[in-house]
């Protein structure tokens, strides 16, 4: 028998506790949504859900943490920009320049513009061009 979705309402709960700036609470609901185990329900929003939880361990100063999530939420969908784009500003603040830019020429090939000056700012910091 199937779960019932409960995604949604830890997402929802997850979104709440963002605009009240708390942030630790909202990992926690994010973290039930990626515990919900069945796959039908599961696997097409797990991708948004870790994108969105990685955000905040950024904010956080989690760098660790967020990479993992950015990198799960890539493993599920292999085309989500959104995740290469923001998986490029973690590894800008991480000073991992190479890793920075891979995902940046990903996030292009994809068909999105990046903001020029995120990519002014790594030229500066890496020194180099694409």
């Amino acid at each position: 028998m199937a779960q019932p979705n409960y995604i949604p309402a830890y997402s929802s709960l997850a979104l709440l506790y963002i605009q009240e700036n708390r942030l630790n609470e909202a990992i926690f609901e994010y973290t039930q949504a990626v515990l919900i185990k069945d796959p039908d329900i599961a696997k097409a929003s797990k991708d948004d859900i870790y994108c969105d939880r990685a955000i905040i361990y950024n904010k956080l100063g989690n760098y660790t943490q967020a990479l993992s999530d950015f990198n799960k939420a890539i493993a599920l969908n292999p085309n989500y920009i959104e995740a290469y784009l923001n998986r490029s500003m973690l590894y800008f603040q991480m000073k991992e320049y190479d890793n920075a830019w891979a995902d940046v020429n990903k996030a292009e090939a994809l068909g999105v513009h990046v903001n020029p000056d995120f990519i002014e700012a790594l030229k500066k910091a890496s020194g180099r061009d694409k």
